[in-house]
Order: structure tokens, then sequence, then C-alpha cells
């Protein structure tokens, strides 16, 4: 199986190669011609350049003027040595030497410095868009939410991006206390991407979202539907998160946000430039008494949170096309779990038969550390990114040792790691004026480990014989990988329609060893400028969640008040759907956009997430 992982990720590179890589070399210019391109210091392209060809006497041969590409020529050159000259206004002279044989032309470029600093801003923000790979003809339904739209709701930054996220179409938040966010109503299965980078998935339960923040982000997109060959493992909802940048508005703040509840929620931004180099980093602070949805309907009781994030963006301008990014982010968070009054007891430890629920003490730390290294190069004609990312993640829940054995007949202590890292590469390239090429490969490492302690007393046929808890201890560790390659061809057949198709392949070696070749369709038709159609179809393939696995060996606990009546613990299967959607939208004012989809999912080895067990955490398991 590593054999045919090393071969998958030669050939996904090799794919990357081929639709990326440099331009073949340009064929020599034909003789007598000496052609070039005059560019600045940025190398951006510089129209309306004076240029004169001199001969190694001094002598004028000839002049000329580049174009809006910046290019020029001279032809019907005789053999011999030459100096090009040029000039601009705001721009020093800058001269190129050329010898030109009797059977072929000479190319040459000229660099012209200016006079004045350059706003390399300019560039920072051409390239910005590529950071989002997804144009809307690819047929996924596509709903973008601003930063001046997340400012204009009511606590604009100051919210969960959970809070941000249901502002999309087909978001709809879970009932119970997780507070967990469907798309299209289904749980889970959401991808997050910073900058077209997919993050690995972290050990956090009520960090919703791997304790992400709006403060971070420009923009938050939702990419849903029949998805692109881009797109895979996680495919209910994809949020595509652009990140605010120093290159552009640059300043700070400090800000103070609060209310009922306890609320206190101190924050701090700032971004700003140093010649090609642009960061920007924001945090804050939270502690309120209504950290997870409360147990009951008239106020929370014993709901205590303490949430911080940090994060910060830093990008190097190496030239005109391409940069250099680090992304870094950090989360913790301690939530206290809500109680329920009047809750019966049901055993009796050490004979303490009774015990006020409101006075039961359960707490849950969870921490989600990030960072990713990548360099974007980008043309009008071709788009490479190579991203390198790791993730740190814990998950820590402390019970009440005696309130939960008398109310579940298990106090359990818990703690889950998870390590995650691995390499992400995506190009695109402009076939011809009717074809538009993706391709890309990922890899990703996961280990994870679970650690309990689990207090119990014992019991015979259901029933409790002894009223002395003893303890049981259960630890397991797993390694996962997981492959993925991906090709895509975007073919504009009439000017108002447009046809993707693509294959993904996705290699899945963990507590289960599963693999499966995704085909994907989508046709766009946009017959007018406000009116737009789309169906699409696609393959799915959704491994579960290796950090959220549940590892319990439930023999163990054979004879205990924890005693399960299932004897076995199976590991969930990667589910496999087939995704159908059609759908329109019509914008009807200026501002107002109207859309409707319709989508059908046949899956097996459907993925669900329920709670199993004292801890507050969900476990994924299958419906067949």
């Amino acid at each position: 199986m590593r054999r045919m992982r090393r071969r998958l990720l030669g050939l996904g590179i090799a794919i990357l190669l081929l639709a990326c890589g440099p331009a073949p070399a340009r064929a020599a210019p034909p003789a007598g011609a000496i052609i070039g391109r005059a560019r600045d210091a940025l190398q951006r392209a510089l129209p309306g350049a004076r240029l004169r060809l001199e001969a190694d006497d001094g002598r004028v041969i000839a002049r000329t003027t580049t174009d809006a590409d910046g290019r020029f020529a001279f032809t019907g050159v005789e053999p011999g040595t030459y100096a090009i000259v040029g000039d601009r206004e705001g721009f020093e002279t800058a001269t190129a030497i050329a010898t030109l044989s009797a059977t072929e032309g000479v190319a040459v470029d000229l660099t012209l410095a200016s006079q004045r600093p350059l706003d390399v801003n300019v560039e920072a923000r051409r390239l910005q868009p590529e950071r989002v790979v997804v144009p809307p003809r690819t047929g996924a339904s596509t709903y973008e939410i601003t930063s001046e739209a997340i400012q204009n709701q009511p606590g604009a930054e100051n919210n969960s991006l959970t809070q941000v996220l249901l502002q999309a179409p087909g978001v709809s938040q879970d009932a119970s206390s997780v507070g967990g966010i469907h798309v299209r109503n289904q749980m889970g299965n959401l991808q997050y991407r910073i900058n077209g980078v997919a993050l690995p998935e972290g050990a956090t339960l009520f960090g919703q979202n791997g304790g992400l923040s709006p403060r971070l982000a420009a923009s938050v997109s939702l990419v849903t539907g029949a998805l692109p060959a881009e797109y895979g493992l996680r495919t209910t909802g994809v949020f595509e998160l652009q990140t605010k940048s120093g290159a552009f508005e640059p300043g700070g703040y400090l800000g103070m946000y609060g209310g009922s509840h306890h609320w206190l929620q101190p924050s701090a931004e700032y971004r700003g430039s140093l010649g090609r180099f642009h960061y920007f980093v924001t945090g804050d602070y939270l502690e309120n008494g209504l950290g997870i949805s409360p147990a009951t309907p008239h106020g929370a009781i014993h709901d205590d949170t303490r949430q911080g994030h940090g994060f910060g963006y830093f990008e190097y301008l190496l030239d005109s096309t391409s940069k250099l990014s680090v992304v870094v982010g950090s989360f913790v968070g301690r939530f206290e779990i809500p109680d329920r009054p009047n809750a019966t007891p049901r055993f009796t430890v050490n004979g303490l038969t009774s015990f006020d629920s409101t006075k039961v003490d359960e707490n849950q730390r969870e921490q989600n550390h990030f960072a990713v290294l990548s360099y974007l190069r980008a043309d009008h004609e071709r788009a490479v990114q190579v991203a390198l990312f790791a993730r740190y993640s814990t998950l820590a829940f402390r019970p009440d040792p005696v309130a939960d054995l008398i109310f579940n007949g298990i106090a359990q202590k818990v703690d889950r790691q998870s390590v995650a890292a691995g390499l992400q590469a995506d190009g695109r390239y402009v076939l011809t004026p009717a074809h538009e090429v993706r391709a890309g490969v990922a890899f990703s490492a996961e280990t994870m480990s679970v650690q309990t302690t689990s207090s119990v007393l014992p019991a015979a046929g259901g029933v409790q014989t002894s009223d002395r808890p003893f303890s049981i201890f259960d630890g397991t560790g797993k390694a996962g990988y997981v492959t993925s390659l991906y090709a895509q061809d975007s073919w504009r057949v009439l000017p108002a329609v447009t046809i993707n198709a693509g294959l993904r392949f996705d290699d899945l070696e963990a507590f289960t060893s599963e693999r499966e070749v995704s085909p994907r369709l989508n046709v766009v038709w946009t017959p007018t400028a406000i009116f737009t159609f789309h169906a699409g179809y696609a393959r799915y393939f959704t491994p579960p969640r290796l950090d959220a696995i549940s590892t319990t060996t439930i023999r163990r606990f054979v004879g205990t008040t924890n005693e399960s009546p299932v004897t076995t613990n199976s590991p969930p299967r990667a589910e496999r759907a087939h995704y159908f959607d059609a759908g329109v939208t019509q914008r009807v004012l200026a501002g107002l956009t109207v859309g409707l989809d319709a989508y059908y999912k046949r899956s097996s080895y459907h993925l669900d997430e329920g709670q199993f067990g004292a801890p507050v955490f969900l476990t994924p398991f299958n419906y067949r």
C-alpha cells in the first residue's frame, strides 16, 4: 500500500507539472529580428516605453514603442552587436546588449527602474483572487458573506463563526447542546479552507469550526451542491475563508464587547506592511455564563466558558506573480457542562444515594492550533499553489467523580489528542480560450490517541451489586493516511454554455482500508447576464473522522454499570454517495438575487454522529 501511495503521489506531481509547469522555451525569432519585452522592477509590463536600436558606433538604427503588453520588435536588422536603449517618463534609462547572427534572431528583455517607490500592494491585490479557486461556471452553488455583511450583523466580528455561517442559505443550527451546524439538513461532513488550503479537522466539539473566528475573514463563501473534482472527502458544505491582509487598510484597533450573562470580550487587531512584506494579526478573549446551549429552558446552570482566539497572516511578495505566505491560528477553550435540575439518582456510591443535580461539576477543555505555509504563483494563463499544513488539537473531559456515578453509573475521564500534517498542491492552466484545466494532489497523515480512566460500579444483569466504585483504564492510538488526486476540465462549449467534467481518486488507510474513484460532471447555462441554470452529478467518498472514532474496548466493562448490550465495537466505514443537483438563479433587482436548488442524495454506509457514553463528544457511526 505504501508503494501504491508513492505511485499516486508521483502521478499527482506529474499532473501538476504538466498543467502548471513553466512554459516551453520560446522558439528563436526569425533571422534579422530582435524582439523582447520591457518591464518594471516588479516584472510588470511597461507599455509606451520608447526604445532605440544603436549600432556599436553609436548610430541609431531604428526606433519603436512598446505595446500594451510591453512587447517590442525590430526587424530587418543586419547581423552584428547592438544596444537596445529604453526610457519612459518616471523611469531610469535601461540598456541591453544583443548579438544578432546571420541565421536567427534574438530575444532580449529590458527592466526599467522606477524613479519613485512602486506600490507593491497592487500586486498583492492582483494575487488575492487566486486564493478562491472555484469559478462560478463550475456548477457548484456558491454564496459569499463579505466582510461588510459580517460587520452589519448584530455583534459583528464578536459573534462566533457559526453565527456568521447561519446567514448562508441552507445552513441551520442543530438543536442539541453541541450546537453544530447543518448544511442542506445534513449534520457535519463540513470542510473549512483558508486561502484555498483545506484545514485538517481537530478534536474539538464546543469550539465549533475548529475554533476559527470571523475576525480573520475578509470574506466567507459557502460552496455546496454537486461539487467539482477539486473538492472531496468533506462535501456537504465547503466554507472558503479568504483572510484579511496587511496590504490593505493598514492600522489596528482595541475593542471591548460585553453584555448580559457576564459577557466580557476584549479584542485587538493590527495590520501593516514593510515593503514587500505584509502582516495581519488579531486576537480576542471571551468569557460569559452561556458557553454551551443550556440544558434548561429557563436559563443556564453551570455554563461558564473562557475562550481565546489568536490568528496571524504573513505574506511576502517574491515578484509580481508569486508570493510566500504563512497562516497560523490558535484556539483554547474551557467549557462547563450545563446541569439539569431535578435529575433522579440511579445508583448508590459509598452509601450516598442522593445528589443535587444542579451542583454537578463536569468540565471540558479544548485546544486547536494550526499552521499553513504556502507558495502561490499565478498569471493570466496558469497558477499553482503548493501548501504544507500542520495541526495539533486536544480535548480533555473531566467528570464529577461522585455525581456522574450516582446519575450515570460511570465517571469517565477522557483525554483525546490528534496531530496531523500534510501537503496540498493545486494548479490551473488555460489550455485554449475554451478550455481551462485544473489538477491537484493532496496527502495527509494523522495520529490520534485516546486515553480513558473510567470509575464504575460492580453489576450483574444491569443490577448494581456493590456501592464501591473501581477504575478501568483504556487507551489506544492509531495512524491514518489519506491520499487524493483530481483532474478536471472546464470547457466553454458555447459562449453561454460551460461543461465542467472531472475525475477524483481518494485512498484511505486508517481503521479501514478503502478507496474510491469519483466522477464529477456539471453543466452551466447563462443565456443572459442575470439568469443562470446549472445541473450536475457527483460521486462522493466520505471517510469518518479519525480523531472522533470511538475505540473503547467493550469487554472491559462486562460486569459493571457501564456494560453494553453490544459486544463488538466495529470501526465505521467511509460513506459512498451519488449526488444530483440542479438549480437556477435570477437577479431580480440590483442587490437582490433569487435562487432555487433541488438535490437528491443516495448513499451507502451513511455517516452520522452521536453521543455514546458519559463524555460530551460526538462519535461517527454508519447507517446501512
